[in-house]
């Protein structure tokens, strides 16, 4: 997968981009969408972006991107922009304890807003002082595991591991929604194939009955 210029997409995927202020979300969605490493916290609920990628598959997607203000007294406003998300981001602060514990609230808030969306935790501020970590990687990536979640450590500063960590969710969510497509196609063709075969049977039962 690639980034395109390209206007026209199949699909819209919508990502939310959550976690507590500080954790370094708001500078992680600026490092992607503007290539910037300044960003500030957003004031009014929600900051987004669009990305467009052209897939392996031939086809252009549009992923939109929402940056979710981190602020804890808007939590219950908050909820209401992670309707219709197919894909989310959680990011803590491996520097902060207080950080990564709100990282299992905001995964629970996710979940029951809609409880099949495709979640990526993120341990963010990889570039700080290795004596000022406080969430070693191996305890991010077992939460991540136990919750069924893609895991990475990034540095939105220095620009590490962002753009993988990005274009995996992306796949990860494009992967599951075709599938999705295709099974609901199939499920399709077999429903027409199954009521076909009834008309064709009751127009034998009643060409049957007629002729004797």
């Amino acid at each position: 997968m690639e980034r395109t210029t390209e206007k026209s997409c199949k699909y819209i995927y919508k990502i939310v981009i959550a976690g507590d202020q500080k954790s370094g979300k708001s500078t992680l969605f600026s490092r992607f969408t503007k290539h910037k490493s300044k960003f500030k916290e957003p004031q009014s609920g929600v900051k987004f972006e669009n990305c467009n990628f052209h897939m392996s598959s031939g086809e252009n997607i549009k992923f939109q991107l929402w940056d979710i203000i981190g602020f804890k007294q808007y939590r219950s406003i908050i909820k209401s922009h992670f309707r219709r998300a197919v894909g989310a981001f959680i990011v803590y602060d491996i520097t902060s304890e207080n950080s990564f514990n709100s990282a299992k609230s905001w995964l629970e808030d996710l979940r029951i807003a809609e409880p099949d969306i495709i979640i990526s935790i993120i341990g963010n501020k990889i570039d700080k002082d290795p004596s000022l970590r406080k969430i070693s990687f191996e305890q991010g990536r077992t939460f991540a595991q136990e919750n069924d979640a893609i895991f990475a450590e990034t540095s939105a500063r220095d620009n590490l591991g962002v753009n993988e960590a990005f274009e995996r969710l992306f796949k990860r969510v494009y992967d599951v929604k075709v599938e999705i497509i295709k099974n609901d196609v199939e499920m399709s063709d077999q429903s027409s194939l199954i009521s076909e075969q009834i008309k064709i049977e009751k127009n034998t039962i009643t060409k049957n009955f007629c002729c004797h």
